[in-house]
């Protein structure tokens, strides 16, 4: 088993612009100035200010300081510890070879099974763009995590807000608001098989303009490492159930299209070993799956490359009256490059349009071996499997995908006593 928590070396270094500090000194005071006072709390799912901390809606939050702990990089790979998401998180770069070219790589969130539609995404209460154009799942690869603060998942009643892509939950990113300075962070993880290699750079700045606004903006560099398949145990073969509670794992769970060719006479199919089609006693060379078959999972990738760069920024500005201009901004640019075995071919399964592709016996490369054994069988033509992958013509398949996010939100708020005047909470 892989785990990229596995640090090596890390350094972070903090420079501030400003240290502001106090000094205290031992002094009575009267006991009501020594009560503390409690912020406003502005709940996930909610655009009411509450002056306390009890919500009839379970929410379960995240701080950047767990993010940081467990040397992880992206959100996805600490979801899977918690329980409100389903057992495979959603798709993720360890279980997503075979989603082809649009959602290879992609981390999703997939709260309580419901399906990744229907776990809406939020940074700062506000809606994110999907990380494909055929679907609004938000892939956290666009999302950088060196600027986050918290985050806050809500798992009841969030479809009662935000509609029905929120049925299984909210997924609310909140970023840091008081940065102020030069924030640097290096890191880098290996497994501790050598590979899953995860350099990551970011740079995170921040300050005030003048006493009415403030703003920060965050870079980032990640790259997240290949696993082989065959590279673990688990899965370095093929493997299948034969009955409910038994496993058959290795030679005799291979596929049946091999590399070097599956020939079907009649009841029998042959093969070809090394460069001949007939063994040491000269006959034709029977097709064995323990020998001859194919094994898919070493050919397939654990966990799939990625390299992210991530460019993220806000801003508010107090116009005055209790109204605030604010703005965010989010660049990502996502590059993934997958693999998996190779296409297996199989003439009698009419490939182009119901036309297959056997072989006629009077084809001048059959083998002479294998064309008198067809003649036998009166066949006029030879049905063939035959495995397109790296040893062979063809090559592996796979997906290499580019994805680039852009996003930018810009806004006024403020609350309603400033417009109505009276003493409220209610914010807009």
């Amino acid at each position: 088993m892989f785990k990229r928590s596995t640090i090596n070396c890390a350094a972070i270094a903090t420079l501030g612009l400003a240290f502001p500090f106090s000094a205290s000194f031992a002094q009575t005071e009267p006991a009501a100035d020594k009560a503390d006072k409690l912020e406003t709390v502005v709940v996930t799912g909610s655009r009411i200010v509450r002056p306390n901390l009890t919500s009839s809606t379970p929410v379960v939050s995240v701080t950047a300081e767990t993010l940081a702990n467990v040397g992880m990089e992206n959100f996805a790979d600490i979801a899977t510890q918690l329980p409100q998401f389903s057992p495979a998180f959603g798709a993720s770069r360890t279980q997503s070879t075979f989603s082809g070219v649009a959602a290879s790589g992609l981390n999703t969130a997939n709260l309580r099974n419901l399906g990744t539609g229907r776990s809406l995404v939020l940074i700062n209460g506000r809606r994110v763009p999907g990380g494909t154009s055929t679907d609004m799942s938000v892939d956290f690869n666009s999302i950088p995590t060196s600027n986050i603060e918290r985050i806050e998942i809500i798992t009841g009643g969030a479809s009662a807000v935000y509609g029905a892509d929120a049925v299984a939950g909210v997924i609310n990113i909140i970023t840091k608001k008081r940065v102020e300075g030069i924030e640097l962070g290096l890191s880098y993880g290996v497994a501790a098989e050598g590979d899953n290699k995860n350099p990551a750079a970011s740079l995170l700045i921040g300050g005030k303009f003048g006493d009415k606004g403030r703003g920060s903006m965050t870079m980032e560099f990640v790259k997240d490492g290949h696993v082989s398949c065959r590279d673990r145990e688990f899965c370095s073969d093929d493997f299948a159930w034969t009955a409910a509670n038994r496993k058959q794992f290795g030679p005799a769970a291979r596929s049946g299209v091999g590399v070097n060719g599956r020939f079907f006479v009649g009841n029998n199919t042959y093969t070809r070993r090394g460069s001949s089609f007939v063994g040491a006693d000269g006959n034709l060379i029977p097709f064995d799956v323990t020998i001859d078959g194919y094994n898919r999972n070493a050919q397939r990738d654990l966990a799939i490359p990625t390299k992210r760069i991530l460019v993220a920024g806000d801003a508010e500005y107090k116009l005055g009256g209790g109204v605030t201009a604010y703005g965010e901004f989010n660049f990502a640019k996502n590059t993934v490059d997958s693999s998996f075995e190779g296409h297996p071919f199989q003439s009698n399964a009419n490939p182009f349009g119901g036309q297959q592709t056997s072989v006629p016996i009077d084809n001048p490369f059959i083998p002479a071996p294998l064309k008198a054994a067809a003649q036998t069988a009166n066949l006029t033509e030879i049905t063939w499997w035959q495995r397109f992958g790296d040893e062979v013509l063809g090559g592996n398949r796979g997906a290499n995908s580019d994805r680039t996010m852009h996003r930018a939100v810009v806004g006024l708020k403020g609350d309603f006593s400033s417009l109505l005047g009276g003493n409220n909470d209610w914010q807009w």
